[in-house]
């Protein structure tokens, strides 16, 4: 509570430090995951490397040697693929939600039958 009541100015944000966006572990191991998820914008999304693809890859090919936990490779596999694709919009870009199409508009409207009164009334 003396925290809030002796804060003086309330614009001031706390700078966060980014602990783990660098990845030392992984240094050995990015040219590898980098070619790889580069080589994946050619494919087809169903088609592309998984953090859990990835891995087990890098098991795989380094055997005894890797030594790096799957969230750290996870971690830097979410960093690297918004990195490379972006963030791709959830929607088709006409802006229209996809359950509403050919049906939606020959769906009945009733709303509007309800906010209007009777003439008579």
């Amino acid at each position: 509570m003396r925290l809030y009541l002796n804060k003086a100015d309330w614009n001031i944000e706390a700078s966060v430090i980014d602990h783990e966006s660098n990845y030392p572990k992984l240094d050995q191991y990015k040219p590898d995951i980098d070619s790889w998820l580069t080589e994946d914008k050619k494919a087809k999304r169903k088609q592309r490397h998984t953090a859990q693809r990835v891995f087990d890859r890098l098991q795989d090919k380094y055997k005894d040697g890797f030594e790096c936990s799957y969230r750290t490779v996870a971690g830097y596999v979410a960093k690297k693929k918004k990195e490379i694709f972006g963030k791709a919009p959830r929607f088709p870009s006409t802006g229209a939600h996809p359950r509403r199409g050919i049906l939606s508009s020959l769906a009945q409207d009733d709303s509007k039958k309800l906010s209007e009164k009777p003439s008579g009334v």
